[in-house]
């Protein structure tokens, strides 16, 4: 496996994000729909009481939706959050 620097890492990360952000909104939306869609009908969703999602940022996939829908379901929603100070990743219950 190639190691990838961290300047190379920022770098990649940075042209992903670029790309994303000049996918128009109507086109995004529909995309937002068909992913949670199919999770909606993935058995190991529909079977578990608990799920671990994120909180969407800028133009990421919007996961509000889903995380209204888990919680309508009666599932048991978590989210992680960074602690920068730290540099760890927490884990919230809603």
């Amino acid at each position: 496996m190639t190691s990838v620097s961290v300047k190379d890492k920022s770098a990649i990360r940075r042209e992903i994000i670029r790309r994303r952000d000049l996918i128009p909104p109507e086109v995004r939306a529909v995309k937002d729909r068909a992913i949670m869609e199919r999770l909606l009908s993935y058995e190991p969703y529909a079977s578990s009481q608990v799920v671990m999602l994120f909180a969407s940022f800028r133009s990421e996939v919007n996961t509000f939706p889903l995380i209204e829908q888990a919680l309508k379901e009666g599932k048991r929603v978590v989210l992680p959050v960074v602690n920068k100070e730290d540099r760890r990743l927490e884990l919230y219950f809603l």
